[in-house]
């Protein structure tokens, strides 16, 4: 079930990871102010690193969501402040590095 917040999904990853749902992801949904279509591309760049992590997984499910949901704070804004949304990404990007050489056994730091 998607979680919501003034009737908009909670989201992690930049606005990307639904709250509680694995394998869903939203391109789109959030709208950083300024020019949208480089947004849509690097949102997408993030969803395709996020799929090769669910199926590099011995079980086809990373556990993205929940990863994401116990170390960053739950988002419902659409209308964002592009320098937030780009903290968010940086933030986002940073995780996904860490779940990816804790999963590989490069760093014990933050696996699934």
């Amino acid at each position: 079930m998607l979680q919501r917040s003034r009737d908009v999904p909670l989201r992690y990853g930049a606005g990307i990871v639904p709250a509680g749902l694995e394998k869903l992801y939203f391109i789109g949904l959030t709208a950083p102010r300024g020019p949208q279509i480089p947004i849509y591309g690097v949102q997408a760049e993030v969803v395709l690193r996020m799929l090769a992590l669910h199926e590099a997984a011995p079980s086809g499910s990373a556990g993205l969501a929940g990863y994401l949901g116990r170390l960053q704070d739950a988002d419902d804004r659409i209308d964002i402040v592009r320098a937030v949304w780009q903290e968010q990404l940086a933030d986002t990007l940073r995780l996904l590095d860490a779940y990816s050489s804790a999963s590989s056994g490069e760093g014990a730091a933050a696996g699934p």
